[in-house]
């Protein structure tokens, strides 16, 4: 059953159970790169013509689909913002409030830090890493080193794209799946094991960050590790089991977690909200038989799995785990790919069409490196703290 969230996870109290409004406790930023909030991937509403959006911060604009702000560098600081989700009586129906965190762009300065980056399709692709060390070497410098086995084109690496990312990849198969053939490929593929369980000379298998570590980052632990993963776990479910689906994914996580720390009890570890499927339901034409999905239901699941995420992760920070909203920032309308069909059989009309339901196009893979590069610079120890 979908339990309402309280609090900022939900709404403010009084309006729980009315829109499901979903914000961070925190939004990340540095000045010269576009941080947006996308109303339609805050609350979810079949129509967002049904409502109004309220912003309230001292920096940004409102616009129709969204709230943008792109910082100056003298805007280094913490801004309130509240977001207010009204009907045609303006009647408030939900209401949530976040911080807007600009933070300096401390890789164009001196700093530096390891970087791994966990994650599945969307990181597999290397267009969101890239652009996340093409933003960190914008002056030149070098200075996140990346960590993984993984580089451009799921090779191994030869420059300093690395990661470890793997289409169709749950959290499940990152902590438990073994192999000797492959590191690669679908997590159900015969041979394809976890980057991070390595097999015992007695057979066994066994999560071993440290080990990992040692061959991959010279037997230290990253500064920093992001960990994108849930889509796939989530995918096929329906209201009836996504709870439960969602308690043994948050169950792996945590152990990946655990295992991470172990190795580093400081490593800084981003839980980055995933993004959200396309407003068309085009995309899940394909999506047929076992793998029969509607964008509606997949919609319902993710939001369900940011309320989750929000009120497993937010609040951790002690414990140097942060939640990245990176869920906020992408253009679920305009940037996933598109095709030109004929409008029906009987039509000579071509029209344009949503292609893929859950991967974006360039743009929106660099919408979300933007919101994990503005993490990595808040987690950063060097220049200006």
């Amino acid at each position: 059953m979908v339990v309402p969230c309280g609090s900022r996870a939900g709404g403010n109290e009084s309006f729980v159970g009315k829109i499901r409004l979903v914000l961070p406790d925190v939004i990340y930023a540095v000045p010269g790169i576009e941080c947006n909030i996308y109303f339609d991937n805050t609350v979810l509403l079949l129509n967002l013509n049904t409502v109004a959006f309220d912003v309230t911060c001292p920096v940004g604009m409102q616009y129709q689909e969204r709230w943008s702000f792109i910082p100056k560098a003298q805007e280094i600081g913490e801004y309130p913002l509240e977001l207010k989700v009204v009907d045609s009586s303006n009647t408030v129906l939900a209401q949530g409030e976040t911080l807007v965190r600009v933070v300096p762009d401390r890789l164009q300065d001196e700093a530096e830090a390891s970087y791994l980056l966990i994650g599945d399709s969307f990181a597999e692709y290397s267009v969101y890493p890239q652009h996340i060390l093409d933003l960190s070497m914008r002056n030149g410098r070098d200075g996140l080193h990346m960590i993984g086995s993984r580089g451009a084109g799921n090779m191994p690496p030869t420059g300093a794209l690395r990661h470890e990312g793997y289409s169709g990849w749950t959290t499940e198969a990152f902590t438990t799946r073994s192999g000797l053939l492959s590191r690669s490929g679908y997590h159900h593929r015969p041979g394809a094991g976890s980057p991070f369980v390595y097999t015992r000379p007695d057979g066994s298998s066994r999560l071993d960050f440290a080990r990992y570590c040692e061959e991959f980052n010279q037997g230290r632990g990253p500064d920093l590790v992001t960990i994108q993963l849930g889509g796939n776990d989530v995918f096929s479910d329906r209201d009836d089991t996504i709870d439960d689906t969602l308690d043994q994914m948050f169950s792996h996580m945590e152990t990946l977690i655990n295992a991470i720390h172990a190795a580093r009890s400081d490593t800084c570890i981003g839980i980055v909200i995933d993004t959200l499927p396309s407003t068309s339901q085009d995309g899940f034409r394909n999506y047929r038989g076992d793998r029969k999905q509607t964008r509606w239901q997949l919609r319902r699941n993710q939001h369900r799995m940011i309320e989750r995420m929000l009120e497993n992760y937010q609040g951790r920070e002690a414990g140097h785990i942060y939640i990245v909203p990176n869920y906020l920032n992408l253009d679920c309308a305009s940037h996933f790919p598109t095709w030109n069909p004929a409008r029906n059989s009987r039509s000579d009309d071509r029209i344009k069409r949503v292609n893929n339901g859950t991967h974006p196009t360039t743009a929106g893979y660099q919408q979300m490196g933007d919101s994990i590069y503005a993490w990595i610079n808040g987690q950063i120890k060097g220049v200006g703290q």
